[in-house]
């Protein structure tokens, strides 16, 4: 469970880390678009997906994760509404960065999780991309 995950790794050092899968990304959303928690998270899963397909030739079926969310009621489309560099400036106060910068929880593949410090140019290709869905 989450807390015998937390339990065991109280300083994020290891596993506790995989945790924050979706919030780099999601609590920019959630804070700059006033969403619930849970739903920012979820489209910073399918931000996740899209980064980790541009980094690692991953197969993540985007139009599948979001066909599902809609179908649970997600408000999927503020995304049209994300603006790169507002959302960027803060990704880059989240706590989980450091002096190298933004860091994310990705998925390569299922089974082969990471933690990585993504560049700008990748994190604002990724937010491109996922707008391209809801055009």
């Amino acid at each position: 469970t989450k807390l015998d995950i937390v339990v065991a790794d109280e300083k994020e050092q290891g596993v506790r880390k995989f945790l924050n899968l979706g919030h780099t990304f999601g609590h920019a959303v959630e804070y700059n678009h006033k969403i619930a928690h849970g739903h920012a998270v979820m489209i910073g899963i399918i931000y996740q997906f899209i980064v980790a397909n541009i980094l690692f030739n991953s197969n993540h079926d985007i139009q599948h994760y979001i066909n599902y969310l809609t179908k649970l009621g997600y408000p999927l489309e503020t995304i049209t509404d994300i603006d790169f560099e507002t959302i960027y400036q803060y990704m880059l106060s989240d706590k989980k960065n450091d002096k190298q910068g933004v860091q994310m929880v990705l998925i390569k593949h299922f089974g082969d999780i990471v933690v990585q410090h993504i560049d700008q140019t990748t994190l604002q290709h990724a937010c491109e991309q996922l707008k391209t869905y809801f055009k």
